[in-house]
């Protein structure tokens, strides 16, 4: 009962000349009717949604009018929009739909890539490592960063990504040398290193077998003035010759 006196109340209230559009001439209270009129509805004309004087069945929800071929014209979604069962209000304000006030991912429908795409939504940056893998693999909803990171998908060689730029690179006290990172590490950790291959090592024994970048001379090793390599082979230090 208190709803359809409202009704009949704001029909009197937009038929008066001068009170037709925004209600902040008016002293109804749209409230009362169970719907707020705040942003962008207060400066909306009543007939916008009460077409053709209709008060009864008006809709209360955002997708109600904001749909496509209603009796309401109101802006509906466009073509492009991401796939969700969300309200609109669980994204936009109603002072503008523009930019969306969060995003609740909660609802969406289909793969990251879906909107994801650099159309619909950010995607991957030019300097992305190259991968077929699902954003959701590697990154979260609540934040792109940090992320954590799956190699399985990968296309590229190690050095694609891991120079320095992209993603961690060789350290200043790397071993020089001219393998690929995945000859020596492996993709769950860098370190320690699966094993070193040692053919395309640049430099002599000693230049990485100094105690600091890698094993070195024990204390009780002879003592010479001789390269490792003249006793020991890269297969195994011990036994020697």
């Amino acid at each position: 009962m208190t709803r359809l006196l409202a009704a009949v109340v704001l029909s009197v209230a937009c038929l008066l000349p001068g009170l037709g559009a925004a209600q902040q001439n008016s002293t109804f209270d749209h409230f009362t009717t169970g719907f707020r009129l705040d942003g962008a509805h207060r400066t909306v004309d009543c007939e916008s949604c009460h077409v053709a004087g209709v008060f009864q069945g008006t809709p209360f929800e955002c997708v109600g009018c904001h749909t496509q071929g209603g009796r309401i014209r109101a802006s509906a979604r466009p073509a492009q929009h991401p796939l969700t069962t969300n309200f609109c209000e669980d994204c936009h304000r109603t002072t503008s739909w523009l930019p969306i006030a969060r995003m609740n991912h909660d609802a969406i429908i289909g793969s990251c890539t879906s909107c994801h795409n650099n159309i619909q939504s950010v995607g991957k940056p030019p300097q992305h490592p190259p991968t077929t893998a699902e954003c959701d693999i590697c990154h979260r909803t609540t934040g792109w960063t940090p992320v954590h990171f799956d190699h399985t998908g990968v296309t590229n060689a190690c050095a694609s990504c891991h120079n320095g730029v992209g993603a961690t690179g060789k350290s200043a006290t790397h071993i020089a040398t001219t393998s690929f990172c995945e000859d020596c590490h492996t993709t769950v950790r860098f370190t320690p290193a699966l094993r070193v291959d040692h053919t395309q090592v640049i430099g002599t024994c000693t230049s990485c077998h100094n105690g600091t970048t890698a094993t070195g001379k024990p204390a009780n090793h002879p003592v010479t003035t001789s390269s490792c390599d003249n006793c020991h082979t890269t297969i195994a230090w011990t036994p020697a010759k």
